[in-house]
Order: structure tokens, then C-alpha cells, then sequence
């Protein structure tokens, strides 16, 4: 199991999962190749056909043990932190007192190869929104999802002292409700005004 600290790394699957991808994507074109060279016995037009499909595909393959390696994850004291990339790489950084919201996502072909993901998301970036931090292709993303979402209650709101007082926590929740309260008092007038 995952722990607070620990850094991790997505399940050796992930591999066999993106090979799965690749050869979805690259065996139709192949095989299409394939079969006009044999009937046509033209294998020419059969390369012009299979060639633009396997360079890509001989690249990917070559690129995923590379992405695979390049993948970690931490669960901080303070926050997740994702780090990916080969060429362009990309460090996640989620405070636990920003995420408002915590999901699993489990394909067909991930279910067969036994992992999942987890999205991490705040208030800033709303439910639709693409998620803050993903913690991808792990075999126990439901107890990660969790774990996080365990320590995410022990924090206090965004903006709040860590060791203030329930009351001081009140305070902001209740100011952020009455914020609420403003901004719709000026929706109906707006809407009223509209509706004139």
C-alpha cells in the first residue's frame, strides 16, 4: 500500500496497456497493407500503405518504456505531487487543502490489465475541468482515492492557519456563504432587470 512520503511509481501494466493501444491503433493499417500487397501482388502500393503506419508505431514503441520510467508519484505531507515526461516534463503540484474533489477511472482495457487512475481536482478548475493531478495506471487506485481523500479531511480549508481554531474555520466557511449570498442578489437583479 501507498503511504504519506512513499514516492511510487504506476504498475509494470501500464506497459502492456499502452502496447495493447499501440497495436489497436497500428494493426488495422498493417494488416490492410498486407492484404492489398497479396491480392494486388502490387507491393509497392502495400508499402505506401504499411510504411506511414509503422514508422509512428515503431516510434511509439520505443517511447513507452521511456514514459514509463519517467512517471512518478508522492503524497507529501503537504500535497500530491506527479512528475511525468520524456522530452517535455511535467511536475503536478496539489495541495491537499485546495482538493475539493477526488475520482477513480477504470476503462475496459485498464480493468483487464488490473489498474486505474486517480484525478485529483480543486474548486479552481470545476467538475468538467481536466483534473489538477492524475495518478495513472495504479493496481490499488480505489484505496489510493481513499488515503487521499482521508488526508485531505484532516486539512484545514485553503486560507485558514493549519492549527486555527474550528471557529476560525467557521468564520471563512461562513464568509464564502455569505459571499455566495451577494453574488446571487446580483444575478436576480441583473435577471429582473433583463426580464423588464
Amino acid at each position: 500500500m501507498v503511504g504519506v512520503g512513499k514516492k511510487f511509481k504506476p504498475h509494470p501494466n501500464m506497459k502492456a496497456l499502452y502496447y495493447t493501444y499501440l497495436f489497436i491503433a497500428a494493426a488495422p493499417l498493417l494488416l490492410l497493407g498486407a492484404v492489398v500487397g497479396a491480392l494486388t501482388g502490387n507491393w509497392g502500393v502495400a508499402a505506401i500503405i504499411i510504411v506511414p503506419a509503422l514508422a509512428p508505431a515503431v516510434f511509439a514503441a520505443s517511447w513507452i518504456p521511456l514514459y514509463y520510467d519517467s512517471v512518478w508519484y508522492i503524497l507529501s505531507e503537504e500535497e500530491v505531487i506527479v512528475r511525468k515526461g520524456v522530452w517535455w516534463k511535467r511536475e503536478d503540484v496539489v495541495p491537499y487543502s485546495r482538493i475539493t474533489s477526488v475520482h477513480t477511472v477504470q476503462g475496459p482495457l485498464s480493468r483487464l490489465f488490473g489498474v486505474g487512475s486517480v484525478h485529483v481536482h480543486t474548486a479552481s478548475f470545476g467538475a468538467a475541468a481536466a483534473a489538477e493531478a492524475s495518478i495513472d495506471y495504479v493496481a490499488n487506485f480505489v484505496e489510493l482515492k481513499d488515503l487521499i481523500l482521508g488526508i485531505v479531511k484532516e486539512k484545514p480549508l485553503a486560507g485558514v492557519a493549519v492549527g486555527a481554531p474550528e471557529a476560525a474555520r467557521r468564520d471563512v466557511s461562513l464568509e464564502i456563504l455569505e459571499e455566495l449570498r451577494r453574488v446571487r442578489e446580483i444575478l436576480e437583479k441583473l435577471s429582473s432587470r433583463l426580464a423588464q
